[in-house]
């Protein structure tokens, strides 16, 4: 447990220079540390590379853009591969 804080940590010193990859790491480092309860700095990392990129897939979806929304998508699907709306807008048509 404690090298998972520490790794954590790490992690979160450089929270606004996150690779893809680091921040699946460390989206899963927090669900390890609290399955539970997201915390706040894996909240802003979720922001960053979920919440956001998903929201203009909604919106590339919804205006006919529907490879743009499948691209963006799976880029979410790199932090966070168990996030049901990334897949589902990832899927071919």
């Amino acid at each position: 447990m404690v090298q998972r804080l520490t790794w954590y940590a790490e992690l979160a010193r450089r929270l606004d220079s996150l690779t893809p990859g680091e921040a699946r790491t460390f989206l899963q480092l927090d669900r390890a540390i609290s399955p539970s309860a997201t915390g706040k700095l894996t909240q802003q990392m979720l922001e960053h590379f979920v919440t956001t990129p998903l929201e203009l897939a909604r919106r590339h979806a919804a205006s006919g853009r529907p490879e743009s929304a499948r691209l963006i998508a799976q880029r979410v699907l790199v932090v966070d591969p168990s996030n049901a709306e990334a897949k589902r807008l990832s899927a071919p048509p």
